[in-house]
C-alpha cells in the first residue's frame, strides 16, 4: 500500500537540485546542432561583433524571425561562459531548472510535497524537456515563460492576489518578447476556457488595464527602436510571415516556413516525446474521468485548469498548418501536476472505494515495462552505428539498465505499488539522461564533424575565398568560422560557382559530389572526407543510407600545400 512519505527539510531541496542535475552535465562538450541552435547562438555572437544589440542579424543579414530576448539572455551566457557551446545553452539549462522549480511549487500549492516531487520528476525526466534544454534555447525560455504565466494564474484564481495577477502578465510579456504572440495566446485562450467552464466570465478579474500596461512596458519598447531604425521590415516580417504565414500556410510569397502536417500530428508526438509517462498519463486522464462527478467546484482549479491548458496547447497547435514536434512542450510541465495531483488524490490520500482505480496505473506501469524490454533488445542493434569505435559496454549499458527496470516494475506492479512503480520509472530516465550527457553525447562527437572541418577549412582559406555548403543544414559553420557563408540548392548556380574563377570551399555529401564530378564533368578536388552521424531510421537500418553517406569537404581548387596529397581524390 503507497503512503505519504515525511520528508525532512531541506530533503525537497536536494531532490530538485539532482534532478536537475544532468541538464548541466557536459552542457559545453558537443558541438552545435545544426537545427535551430546555430541562430541563437551566432545572432548573438554578430551582435558582439558589429557592437549592434537591438537589430538580430544571421550571416550578417537581418534575422527578422524572432524577437530579440533570447539573443540577449545567450550574450549573458557568452559573459558568464565565453563565447561558445557552454554560453549558448546555459540560459535555457538554467530556464529548464526553474521551469521544474515552478512545476514543484504549482503542484505543492494544491497537494502534497510528495505530488510536489513527483510532478517535478516527471517534467524534469520528459525526453523533450531534456532536447530544449541542451540544444534548443528559445523554446526552454519560451517553456519556462508560459509554465510560470500558468503558475501565477493558478495562484491568482485561487488567491485573487493582485499581485499574482502581475507576475502573470509579466511573465506573458518575456514570453512575447521570446517567441511572440503565442506567449499571450495560449494563456489568454486557457482563461477563457476557464472562465466558461466555471460559467463567470467577469473579465475585470482579471486586471486587464494593468496587465495591458505590463504588457506595453515590457514589449513596447524594443519595437518603438527598431521601428525608428529599419521601419516595417523587422515588425512585418515577424508577424505577417514567423506567425500568420506560419499558422495558415506553408509557403507565403517564396519564404518557405517548414512543413505542413495533419491535425493528428500531435498524438503520437505526444505519445514519444511524453514517454513513459504518456502511458501513466493515459491512467492519469481515465482515473479523472471516472471521478468527474467528485470533482466539485473547490476541486476544479488543481485538476481542470491544468487539463485546459494541456488541451489548449495541444489544440491551438494542431490547428496551425505548420508542425514542429517541440511546439506542444508548454503542455507537459501542467501535465505532469495533473499526474501528480491525481496520483495524490488516488493514492497518498485515498478512501476505499477510489482503491479499484489502481488497475488503470497498473495497466500503465506494465505497458512501461514490456516496452522498456523491446527498447532493451533493441538498443544493442542501434548504439553501434552511433558509436562504432566504442567499447561493449557503451553498446549494452543501456540494455543492462533497462531490463531491470522492466524487471523491477513488472514486480511493483504486480503488487500494485504505484507510487513505487513511479519511482522506480524517475530513476531509470534520470539515470538513462545522465548516462547520455556524460557519456554518450560526448562518445558520438566523431560522428559530428562540422567543427573539425570548420578548422580545417580555417587552415586552409584565404581572406577572399567563398565558403559555404551545398544541400545541406550545416549553418554552424557560420559560428565557427566567424565569417559570411553561401547556402546553395541548386546544381546549375553550384556548378557555375565552381567553374568560377574565386577558391571555393564546400561542404557536401559524397553523391552530390559525384553528380558534379561524374555527369557534369567538373574537377574538384576532396580535401577531408567524415563520416556522420545517422539521423533517419533508414540511414539506421541500413548503413548506405542517404543521411549515413560520408561529408566531404571539397574544393575547385587543389591545396597549394598538399603536395599532391589530394590528387587521389580529384576526378
Amino acid at each position: 500500500m503507497d503512503r505519504a512519505l515525511k520528508l525532512p527539510p531541506g530533503i525537497p531541496l536536494l531532490l530538485l537540485a539532482a534532478l536537475a542535475f544532468p541538464y548541466f552535465v557536459h552542457l559545453g562538450r558537443s558541438a552545435l546542432w545544426d537545427t535551430n541552435e546555430t541562430y541563437y547562438a551566432e545572432t548573438p555572437r554578430e551582435m558582439l561583433e558589429t557592437g549592434d544589440y537591438v537589430s538580430p542579424m544571421f550571416n550578417y543579414q537581418p534575422r527578422t524571425q524572432k524577437p530579440p530576448l533570447t539573443y540577449w539572455l545567450v550574450l549573458l551566457g557568452y559573459w558568464a561562459a565565453g563565447i561558445g557551446e557552454l554560453g549558448v545553452r546555459l540560459p535555457g539549462a538554467i530556464a529548464v531548472a526553474a521551469t521544474i522549480l515552478l512545476v514543484f511549487a504549482a503542484a505543492r500549492l494544491f497537494f502534497s510535497t510528495q505530488a510536489a516531487l513527483l510532478a517535478a520528476a516527471i517534467v524534469a525526466t520528459t525526453p523533450r524537456v531534456f532536447m530544449l534544454a541542451r540544444k534548443l534555447p528559445i523554446d526552454a525560455l519560451l517553456l519556462f515563460w508560459l509554465t510560470g504565466t500558468a503558475y501565477f494564474l493558478m495562484r491568482a484564481l485561487k488567491n485573487g492576489s493582485r499581485r499574482d495577477w502581475w507576475l502573470a502578465y509579466l511573465f506573458a510579456g518575456f514570453g512575447f518578447l521570446t517567441k511572440g504572440p503565442v506567449a499571450w495566446v495560449i494563456p489568454g485562450l486557457c482563461f477563457l476556457a476557464w472562465s466558461l467552464w466555471m460559467r463567470r466570465c467577469k473579465p475585470g478579474t482579471a486586471h486587464p488595464l494593468t496587465g495591458l500596461l505590463i504588457l506595453a512596458l515590457v514589449v513596447a519598447p524594443w519595437y518603438v527602436v527598431i521601428y525608428m531604425r529599419h521601419g516595417w521590415t523587422y515588425i512585418a516580417d515577424f508577424f505577417l510571415r514567423d506567425n500568420i504565414a506560419r499558422f495558415t500556410a506553408q509557403n507565403v510569397g517564396g519564404w518557405n516556413i517548414g512543413p505542413s502536417r495533419g491535425f493528428f500530428y500531435y498524438a503520437p508526438v505526444l505519445l514519444g516525446d511524453f514517454f513513459p509517462w504518456s502511458l501513466v498519463a493515459a491512467a492519469a486522464l481515465a482515473c479523472l474521468w471516472s471521478e468527474r462527478k467528485s470533482i466539485r467546484t473547490e476541486h476544479a482549479l488543481p485538476f481542470i485548469f491544468p487539463l485546459l491548458w494541456c488541451a489548449t496547447v495541444f489544440l491551438f497547435f494542431s490547428i496551425s498548418r505548420n508542425k514542429q514536434e517541440y511546439y506542444i512542450a508548454p503542455a507537459y510541465p501542467l501535465l505532469a501536476v495533473l499526474m501528480a495531483g491525481v496520483a495524490d488524490r488516488l493514492f497518498v490520500r485515498a478512501r476505499d472505494n477510489l482503491r479499484s482505480l489502481r488497475r488503470y496505473w497498473t495497466v500503465a506501469c506494465l505497458l512501461v515495462a514490456a516496452v522498456f524490454l523491446a527498447m532493451s533488445a533493441l538498443s544493442p542493434l542501434i548504439l553501434p552505428d552511433f558509436i562504432p569505435d566504442g567499447p561493449p559496454v557503451l553498446h549494452y549499458a543501456p540494455a543492462v539498465i533497462l531490463a531491470c527496470a522492466a524487471a523491477v516494475l513488472l514486480r511493483l506492479a504486480a503488487r500494485r505499488r504505484v507510487l513505487g512503480s513511479m519511482v522506480a520509472i524517475t530513476a531509470t530516465l534520470w539515470l538513462v539522461s545522465l548516462l547520455a550527457a556524460a557519456v554518450y553525447l560526448p562518445a558520438v562527437e566523431k560522428l559530428r564533424p562540422v567543427k573539425d572541418l570548420c578548422r580545417e577549412i580555417e587552415a586552409r582559406a584565404k581572406p577572399g575565398d567563398e565558403i559555404g555548403y551545398y544541400r545541406l543544414a550545416v549553418p554552424s559553420m557560420l559560428f565557427y568560422l566567424r565569417r559570411p557563408i553561401f547556402s546553395a540548392s541548386n546544381e546549375d548556380i553550384m556548378a557555375h560557382q565552381f567553374e568560377g574563377e574565386t577558391r571555393v570551399f564546400c561542404i557536401m555529401g559524397e553523391r552530390d559530389y559525384g553528380y558534379f564530378t561524374g555527369p557534369r564533368n567538373l574537377s574538384l578536388v576532396v580535401l577531408s572526407r567524415h563520416p556522420q552521424l545517422p539521423t533517419q531510421i533508414r540511414a539506421i537500418l541500413d548503413r548506405k543510407g542517404p543521411s549515413a553517406e560520408d561529408l566531404l569537404l571539397v574544393s575547385n581548387r587543389p591545396d597549394p600545400g598538399s603536395g599532391g596529397r589530394d590528387a587521389r581524390e580529384t576526378r
